[in-house]
């Protein structure tokens, strides 16, 4: 499905997680229209369904404990959005420029992303936290 906006987005990876999602979805039967992650609890009768935005929220919440990054109770360290605001910084740490770093979140003014996404006070630490994942 499409975001609000109801434009196709595309995404920049890293190599190595092409490698990882080609080996998730290896052997798939028409893995390219599957999801790559889905949930199978008692809301799904036990059947393999697509991940809700709640559903991806929890797991994001249980793999940030599970890294041992402390997760406050409301949970707002730790979420989709905040990650995405992270991408957003250390892309433009890095050197990417602003307008392409707005491009590549959906949006078609820079403004937006400064304002809501760049949290470029803390430069150094998001630097820190990339080369984890070099």
């Amino acid at each position: 499905d499409t975001p609000k906006s109801h434009k196709t987005r595309v995404a920049a990876i890293n190599p190595s997680l092409v490698a990882e999602l080609r080996e998730a979805i290896r052997g798939r039967e028409d893995a390219a229209d599957k999801p790559v992650w889905t949930r199978c609890n008692r809301y799904t009768d036990w059947k393999p369904a697509p991940l809700t935005g709640a559903s991806a929220y929890k797991l994001i919440k249980r793999v940030a404990r599970h890294a041992g990054l402390e997760v406050p109770d409301d949970g707002r360290s730790v979420s989709p959005h905040v990650m995405r605001a992270t991408g957003a910084s250390l892309a433009v740490a890095a050197g990417v420029p602003e307008h392409i770093a707005a491009r590549q979140l959906g949006h078609s003014r820079v403004d937006t992303i400064r304002k809501h996404y760049l949290r470029l006070p803390v430069v150094e630490p998001l630097r820190a936290i990339g080369k984890v994942f070099e």
